[in-house]
């Protein structure tokens, strides 16, 4: 498949934030109706455990499926870097999400697409460090203004939250920011993976690999936290009649899962990991976006003077001439 340039790529990452911001008030949704109908404690931490994890199989399995009818007449041409992508990918996405997903319980939508948007510092200091390779001085400027700019989204985090709010009272302080920046962690470690198989590999059997990954460490986590991983699949019949519920498991799946995912391993590789650190930047201010939209927030001068320089920096990163 032919190269995208950096601008094409950077575009088509660009779009991709959008799928991805809007993930967060609707995994809070998809989380709180499967605890509300399994009785399971929303805010307990066991409790939480098992219900993103669940979310989390349901959502990547039903991906995985979707994309092996999509990419039938291809698997025959799957290669051994390939399946090791999938794998490696999809152990730090499958870990990133389920920490995610748990820590969204207990912190608004918009700070928690702050939290995973730390591989602004993160992914130039890998790529710099790690990989060896520099960073130019244009994107630390970018990383520095976006990198701000994350931090100013979270001083309007304890005036955001409204009376409708999904989140609960933690069972420890900053609990969904601690395993919501873990989270992060692993998000870091597969922006670097994507760089490094990226461009050795077809991008839709790379992503569906993923997908099968991402379920099985998720049905993992859940069968290791509940002992029976078969007993929340009998609460499917009281969630899917539910057009909040369902909704916002087909916005995860299709566009916040298969697009936005496959976008990733097929744009990334055109720009550096630095720069689409960058541009990731962009998922907090799309979530919330979504959040206010849905009526998980309220908006405070603070997200919004975080939302410009969270722009500012993404448009910062792009390449001059690409301009």
């Amino acid at each position: 498949m032919k190269a995208l340039t950096p601008r094409q790529a950077t575009l088509w990452l660009l779009g991709g934030t959008v799928f991805w911001g809007g993930s967060f008030p609707l995994m809070s949704i998809a989380t709180n109706g499967l605890a509300t109908a399994s009785g399971v404690p929303a805010h307990d931490l066991a409790g939480q455990a098992l219900v993103g994890a669940t979310i989390n199989g349901w959502r990547y399995g039903a991906a995985a499926i979707l994309m092996a009818l999509l990419l039938l007449p291809q698997w025959r041409r799957t290669t051994r870097v390939e399946i090791l992508g999938g794998t490696v990918l999809g152990f730090f996405v499958g870990m990133g999400m389920f920490l995610q997903i748990v820590g969204l319980a207990w912190v608004v939508p918009s700070i928690s697409g702050m939290l995973t948007a730390t591989p602004v510092i993160l992914a130039p200091l890998a790529q710099w460090l790690l990989l060896r390779r520099p960073v130019q001085r244009q994107v630390w400027w970018a990383v520095l203004i976006a990198g701000v700019g994350c931090l100013v989204l979270t001083l309007g985090g304890d005036t955001a939250q409204v009376a409708t709010s999904l989140i609960g009272p933690p069972p420890f302080p900053y609990a969904g920011e601690c395993l919501t920046f873990l989270g992060a962690l692993c998000f870091t470690a597969h922006i670097i993976s994507v760089d490094t198989f990226g461009s050795r590999c077809d991008p839709g059997r790379l992503t569906g690999l993923l997908f099968i990954m991402v379920a099985l460490v998720n049905g993992l986590i859940a069968w290791v936290v509940s002992g029976d991983r078969v007993a929340m699949m009998t609460h499917l019949p009281a969630l899917l009649p539910q057009p909040s519920w369902l909704g916002a498991m087909v916005g995860l799946i299709v566009f916040s899962s298969i697009i936005a995912l496959w976008i990733m391993n097929r744009a990334q590789p055109s720009i550096t990991p630095a720069r689409a650190a960058v541009l990731y930047t962009l998922e907090p201010v799309f979530a919330l976006l979504f959040s206010l939209l849905l009526g998980q927030e309220g908006l405070t001068r603070w997200t919004l003077l975080g939302s410009a320089l969270v722009i500012s920096g993404a448009l910062w990163s792009i390449p001059r001439r690409a301009r």
